[in-house]
């Protein structure tokens, strides 16, 4: 099965590169904006999860176009706020942002795998530049003549025109955490995934993340699998994992024995930075006292956390 997975990936790769290869215009080829135009440029660098889900992009109630794996979409517009929507094929799902763009500059936004959908953020220029460069651009289009905002009536749009459509307000999504299944040598499979649940469900009483575990993950791949198989207990590896499923946080747990009393040491790990930020244990004298001590020890744990 690893070696039907590689395979799979360096025909992608492959196939990537030729299309690169081929003369397709690469992302990273833009002109400057005018004074008073901007631009914004969307992306969907390729990721194995979600990459059977199309991914519709719509900027100002209009739609532009289907932002491919690999490729993106240049828009050009009147410098202000501007709202940014990706609906992904799975029932029709829509994730949304907003981007401020000023006069003569590029705003960017990545589209990229969430749960059961995918997801569209603003991202720096530095970031975008070292996706762009690799990526190819599909299209572009024109819409800094017209004003969505505008109170004056529009006139009719020509048979060709983008289709304008209902008005959507912008979504503000809360920062995911990915709880992995709690190991070690202390408890048994059940206790292990009892542990789990518990601190899913703690770490989840701020309701200041989306927090999902392992087992949420299992319809789109089976991650024990893969945890397994790339033991994951490196900083790498769980950068890759949370990076793969949309989370900025990943919160990982080990249960151990000292003598008489049980203790489960959890870190959180910041995504984005690929660092830990915060590390809590939890320590009762008896199995029965564990879960008071677990909620205690993620109550820190949120409480250090950025706000």
């Amino acid at each position: 099965m690893a070696a039907l997975r590689l395979c799979m990936a360096l025909i992608v790769l492959a196939l990537v590169g030729c299309a690169l290869a081929s003369g397709s215009t690469r992302a990273d080829v833009e002109n400057a904006p005018s004074a008073n135009q901007a631009v914004l440029v969307a992306y969907r660098p390729y990721n194995f999860v979600g990459a059977a889900m199309s991914s519709t992009l719509i900027v100002d109630r209009r739609q532009v176009g289907v932002v491919k794996l690999n490729g993106a979409w240049s828009v050009t517009l009147q410098p202000g706020s501007h709202d940014v929507m990706i609906e992904s094929g799975l029932g029709g799902q829509q994730a949304s942002t907003t981007i401020q763009i000023d006069g003569g500059a590029v705003g960017y936004v990545r589209i990229g795998p969430a749960w059961a959908g995918l997801a569209v953020d603003a991202v720096g220029e530095s970031e975008a530049k070292a996706n762009l460069s690799r990526l190819v651009l599909e299209g572009s289009v024109d819409f800094s003549a017209e004003s969505i905002a505008s109170s004056s009536p529009s006139p009719p749009a020509p048979p060709d025109a983008a289709p304008v459509l209902p008005a959507t307000g912008p979504t503000t999504e809360k920062p995911r955490m990915l709880v992995m299944a709690m190991r070690g040598p202390a408890f048994d499979l059940t206790t292990h995934e009892t542990m789990t649940q518990l601190l899913v469900t703690y770490l989840s009483a701020s309701k200041r993340f989306l927090v999902l575990s392992s087992g949420d993950l299992k319809r789109l791949m089976d991650l024990s699998a893969e945890r397994q198989k790339m033991d994951c207990d490196t900083e790498q590896c769980l950068a890759e994992i949370g990076s793969a499923f949309g989370a900025r946080y990943v919160a990982y747990s080990r249960a151990s024995k000292l003598g008489n009393i049980f203790l489960i040491n959890v870190t959180l790990f910041d995504v984005e930075r690929a660092v830990p930020i915060a590390r809590e244990v939890a320590q009762a004298p008896s199995l029965a006292a564990m879960p008071d001590a677990l909620a205690a020890a993620a109550a820190r744990l949120i409480a250090m956390s950025p706000s």
